[in-house]
C-alpha cells in the first residue's frame, strides 16, 4: 500500500470521527455567542436541511454537505 493511499484513508477516517458542535458553528458564522446560538436552536430557529437538529453535536459525516438555516 502506498503512503499516499494510507494517508488518504487515515484522513477520511479522522474526518468521519470529527464532531461539530452546532451552536459553535452558528455562533461563528452569524457573530453570536454560543449561548445565544444554543437558545436559537432550542427554540427551533436553526434548521439543518429544513429540519430541527435533535442534538447540539453532529458528526462531520452527518453534517457533510448539509444546508444550515437560521431564522
Amino acid at each position: 500500500m502506498s503512503d499516499d493511499l494510507r494517508t488518504t484513508r487515515d484522513y477520511e477516517r479522522a474526518a468521519a470521527e470529527t464532531i461539530i458542535h452546532l451552536p459553535k458553528l452558528v455562533a461563528d458564522e452569524f457573530g453570536l455567542s454560543t449561548s445565544e446560538a444554543r437558545r436559537l436552536q432550542m427554540s427551533g430557529a436553526v434548521k439543518l436541511n429544513g429540519c430541527e437538529p435533535q442534538s447540539f453535536d453532529l458528526s462531520a459525516t452527518q453534517a457533510g454537505g448539509e444546508h444550515i438555516d437560521g431564522r
